[in-house]
């Protein structure tokens, strides 16, 4: 989605499981949510977020 170059994908998707893995045993609680919305949709929210924070 262009967010971040191919090679730093693959980093964080090497690192992500270690990550996790340490909160876990840190007996942290997480949770986890994806949210797929259209360019289109995340543009008129942000929007709305500038209109109701001015």
């Amino acid at each position: 989605m262009g967010f971040c170059t191919p090679k730093e994908y693959k980093l964080f998707m090497k690192e992500v499981g270690s990550f996790e893995q340490m909160l876990r045993y840190s007996k942290m609680i997480f949770f986890k949510y994806y949210l797929d919305i259209s360019k289109k949709e995340q543009e008129r929210r942000l929007e709305a977020r500038k209109k109701r924070s001015a």
